[in-house]
């Protein structure tokens, strides 16, 4: 039945409004000069981009020169460093350092192999995307033949640049930071003529032409590396090896179930920093404040097919009165992907990569998530999480198929989309009787490639109030939200001159002679809080006696304060003070004051 009905939905797609933008954007040649070792360079490296020629420069003597590294980090999945002269050795896939007396090796630690000095990608911890290198000798320099790249370069593994998700994820988002952080540039937020290096092997694919949007120079592949000459050596005169793990969100269940990292600390803010980049440099208009209002529907042709996506499609347009746009990877460029989606007010699409592209959306957007039958989506959670980063203000709801005659299985397919074939009949039979996947760990569980690769019918009804709820909540979102960002954190600096002395306390007025210790205390508020919104404000005070290890605290509403207890008129005292603002902002303590009987 759900067959026939695939073939209607198909034969119906043409009286459905659709969009489907054919011209082809005008292909902006972004190439430059690698600088290089006498005329011994790739032909695709012969051209220069306006503003990234590099003049002809004598290439250096690293027989005196040798390598240099400058590292930064504390463990291999933090490390970053840059490279004088780091050198490549095609014949043995190795990269070389030659060590001599102007060699200079800084934050380098004494173990470099355990397990690796650093990872060439933003996946934590996985041991393909180890950094190291091979030792030589600067007297060895003169037995092989070099080949110099000029100027600053990038180098990194891509981690799967097939899947859109770990293009923008894994590689381009930590890339625009680690890039924005070691090669800041006055007119632009980086240097746009550092050469990004693709050291993974892999072929260019579909996406290289985003990977290509940052740099003006052209992007070296693995392959463009390689010689038939076993002496030759690549040697790049600066890079930078090690990419920042701060954008990540999610993490894909190497070592535990996928889900979202621990302590996440990218924010909407940054992400759309990032596809402002993008769309500049893809020369795609800027997004307006206000855009239409249509619906686009992520359309898959080969594998988790919607069935009635036709069907679907008009139920949308005659429910709420929108266009709806239907983009594939078969008939849309990711460009135009990302034009089209970046004007949109709500994305539909099943669980897969192309779901990414949300975080190009403009804010108080909606992004609808299809599950297929047994998939439970609070298992899967990528897009929920970048919906839900702070200040990305995406309303996210996900409708799941929970009728199995509404799935289309598929155990005939290749393992690696689902098919489950070459398992034993009793596997086979308790897969195909699921009704939901357990917790797995990536890549290759059976039964979660068996249910993610079904096509779906969807249910119309229990869909149409899936997108109304998210509208609902959206409306709801909007109203309450204020111009503020709720996010937003501003501390209290240091208070302002600190003083303190040892006094005399009266402590019976009818016996004035009888006097006790006092520490006086007095400080001025920090010179920011005048600009702070504020409800509370309190200051933490610590006490220690010179002879005493024990700290005293205090919490108080006031600048000026007389403290008795355990106070003796010849004791010194260490003192320190800090403000707190709305009982969760807390600033830093001001330098102790010592405070001494006079």
């Amino acid at each position: 039945m759900h067959q026939v009905l695939y073939l209607l939905s198909g034969l119906c797609l043409g009286f459905v409004l659709q969009v489907y933008i054919a011209s082809m954007y005008k292909d902006g040649s972004l190439q430059s000069s690698p600088g290089c070792h006498n005329d011994s360079v790739p032909r695709n490296h012969r051209h220069y981009s306006r503003g990234c020629s590099i003049a002809s420069l004598p290439d250096p003597d690293i027989a005196v020169e040798g390598s240099s590294a400058w590292c930064t980090g504390t463990n291999h999945t933090n490390r970053m460093c840059k490279f004088r002269n780091l050198c490549y050795a095609p014949k043995y896939d190795n990269f070389v350092f030659f060590h001599g007396e102007h060699s200079i090796k800084e934050g380098i630690p004494n173990n470099r192999f355990d397990p690796t000095l650093l990872e060439m990608n933003s996946i934590f911890d996985h041991n393909a995307q180890y950094f190291n290198f091979v030792d030589l000798k600067t007297t060895d320099v003169s037995k092989f033949n070099i080949e110099f790249y000029h100027g600053k370069s990038f180098v990194f593994n891509r981690f799967n640049p097939d899947n859109l998700m770990h293009v923008l994820h894994d590689d381009l988002l930590p890339l625009f930071f680690t890039l924005k952080h070691v090669t800041s540039d006055d007119s632009e937020q980086f240097d746009l003529c550092t050469r990004l290096v693709l050291m993974e092997g892999f072929k260019p694919g579909e996406y290289l032409e985003l990977y290509q949007s940052f740099s003006d120079s052209p992007v070296v592949m693995k392959s463009d590396l390689e010689s038939a000459d076993s002496d030759r050596l690549v040697c790049f005169r600066t890079s930078f090896v090690g990419m920042s793990k701060l954008t990540v969100w999610y993490q894909y269940g190497f070592t535990k179930p996928q889900g979202p990292v621990d302590n996440i600390q990218v924010t909407g803010t940054q992400i759309r920093d990032f596809t402002k980049f993008v769309r500049k440099r893809l020369n795609l208009e800027e997004a307006g404040s206000s855009f239409d209002q249509y619906i686009v529907l992520l359309s898959r042709k080969i594998n988790r097919v919607v069935t009635n996506e036709a069907q679907l499609m008009l139920a949308l347009i005659q429910e709420f009165g929108m266009r709806v746009v239907s983009v594939s990877q078969e008939t849309h460029t990711i460009r135009q992907q990302i034009d089209i989606i970046s004007k949109a007010f709500i994305l539909v699409g099943v669980h897969g990569s192309l779901l990414s592209l949300a975080m190009f959306l403009p804010q108080d957007s909606i992004v609808i998530e299809i599950f297929p039958y047994a998939v439970n989506p609070d298992h899967y959670t990528p897009y929920k999480t970048l919906a839900s980063l702070p200040s990305m203000k995406l309303t996210y709801a996900a409708w799941r198929n929970t009728q199995v005659e509404n799935t289309v299985t598929h155990p005939e397919y290749p393992p690696h989309l689902g098919g489950i074939q070459h398992l034993n009949n009793e596997r086979q039979r308790a897969i195909m009787n699921s009704d939901e996947v357990p917790l797995h760990l990536c890549c290759k569980d059976p039964q979660w490639l068996f249910r993610i690769y079904q096509d779906t019918y969807v249910d119309v009804p229990t869909f149409l109030e899936t997108i109304k709820d998210a509208i609902s909540k959206r409306t709801h979102s909007t109203q309450t939200s204020t111009s503020v960002d709720t996010e937003l954190k501003l501390f209290p600096w240091k208070v302002i001159n600190l003083t303190c002395q040892i006094v005399n306390v009266h402590s019976d007025k009818y016996a004035p002679e009888d006097t006790n210790a006092g520490l006086q205390l007095s400080w001025q508020p920090p010179w920011n809080l005048l600009y702070l919104e504020t409800n509370v404000v309190k200051y933490e005070v610590w006490i220690q006696s010179d002879n005493d290890e024990t700290v005293s605290a205090y919490i108080l509403p006031m600048t000026e304060y007389i403290f008795t207890e355990g106070i003796k008129h010849h004791s010194t005292y260490d003192v320190w003070v800090r403000c707190i603002i709305n009982d969760n902002l807390i600033g830093p303590f001001v330098s102790a004051s010592v405070c001494a009987p006079s």
